[in-house]
């Protein structure tokens, strides 16, 4: 694949998932997280069915070896993104798009705590910084008299977050 075509696809997924998450926020009042969720994913079905089919891995795609682990997997991601989706009737869309930003950084953090995996100094002071950075752009929403408190943004903070982002990764 060429880096055009690569750079161009990342492109047309950016825009796709902005659609969605703007068509989330303009729904938000009236459609709740869970029938958007069902209707996301009910939607995806025929797409990833069609690229298994045109890869030509329709038989071997829908199978697996560890059913369990499976489902678990199925239920943290129906989780997360009932709460992404939550998350973003709650929340001003620049702060939504803050807080997918710090993901990664949360990724790391988890990957230690939960995976005990081995972070060094200078990435974890990365991601300090990048908390910061976080901190500094969510500020006006977290300060005394903002339309919100801090316990309500530290509460859609984690909505938004859910528990697809830590659980997997």
């Amino acid at each position: 694949m060429t880096p055009l075509r690569g750079i161009f696809l990342k492109i047309l997924s950016l825009c796709t998932f902005m659609c969605m998450a703007s068509l989330i926020k303009a729904t938000a009042d009236a459609v709740p997280p869970g029938e958007a969720v069902f209707f996301r994913s009910f939607c995806a079905l025929p797409v990833i069915f069609a690229w298994l089919w045109y890869r030509g891995d329709l038989q071997n795609g829908v199978r697996t070896q560890n059913p369990v682990g499976h489902m678990w997997r199925g239920v943290a991601g129906t989780a997360g993104m009932a709460f992404s989706f939550a998350g973003l009737g709650l929340l001003p869309l620049p702060e939504v798009t803050t807080l997918g930003y710090a993901r990664p950084l949360f990724v790391v953090f988890f990957a230690a705590v939960i995976l005990k995996e081995t972070v060094r100094a200078f990435r974890l002071s990365a991601v300090g910084l990048g908390l910061i950075g976080v901190l500094i752009v969510l500020a006006p929403r977290l300060s005394v008299g903002a339309t919100a408190t801090a316990s309500e943004t530290l509460g859609a903070i984690y909505v938004v977050l859910g528990a697809r982002h830590w659980l997997m990764g």
